[in-house]
């Protein structure tokens, strides 16, 4: 019954909701106002998905955005975040995801009527293994080792490599900070052909064996 009027808590439903305001006077009978027709513009609702949450060394996730809500095609910005830390530079609608870059992630959507939304977290983490990986293979003598470490058991490992004459030819202690720790390995200046890659744990004993090829 005031000259103003303030709406509860907008809901997409109250869009297009029109609203007048009828004076009574004793002179001139009720007087209509001109409608004011109220706009809310819908939140982004948005799904974040991944073909895998659970990666093996060599294989990689694709985190991809999935808008089921009516919003504005142009100006939309999206913002991907890491264990809570925006990602800087990344504004697609897809993302890879690599083993080391395993966490927790999700997505803010803003359109072009500033109207937010939040994705869902996606969790990729790393399948639990037994035996060591090798790739490239073959390689040009560049190449990566990954081996499985529990958490809480996160030991030095050392890298030895040997030609087919049994020679060692290279040899490296590596820290490992995360359960699947990259170790390089350059062999790039030696020749072509089957080497033998032999991995020890902090105590000395061997843990695992495998060939790679230098082409």
């Amino acid at each position: 019954t005031s000259s103003s009027y303030t709406t509860a808590a907008t809901i997409y439903t109250m869009n297009g909701n029109a609203y007048r305001c009828v004076i009574t006077s004793v002179c001139a009978g009720n007087i209509n106002s001109t409608a004011a027709v109220l706009t809310v513009n819908q939140r982004p609702i948005i799904t974040l998905s991944a073909n895998r949450t659970a990666l093996s060394p060599g294989a990689n996730a694709t985190a991809v955005i999935r808008i089921t809500s009516v919003v504005p095609a142009a100006g939309v910005t999206f913002v991907w975040r890491k264990n809570g830390v925006i990602l800087a530079g990344v504004t697609g609608t897809s993302l890879n995801i690599g083993l080391d870059d395993i966490g927790i992630y999700n997505v803010t959507v803003t359109d072009v009527n500033s109207c937010t939304g939040i994705s869902n977290d996606v969790v990729i983490t790393h399948v639990d293994g037994g035996h060591m990986f090798i790739y490239p293979n073959p390689n040009g003598g560049k190449f990566q080792v990954r081996y499985y470490s529990p958490t809480g058991y996160l030991t030095p490992r050392t890298i030895n490599v040997y030609d087919a004459l049994g020679q060692l030819v290279f040899t490296h202690l590596y820290t490992v900070n995360s359960s699947y720790e990259r170790m390089d390995v350059n062999l790039s200046n030696h020749a072509s052909g089957t080497y033998t890659v032999e991995l020890r744990n902090n105590g000395g004993d061997r843990i695992a064996l495998a060939k790679v090829i230098i082409q």
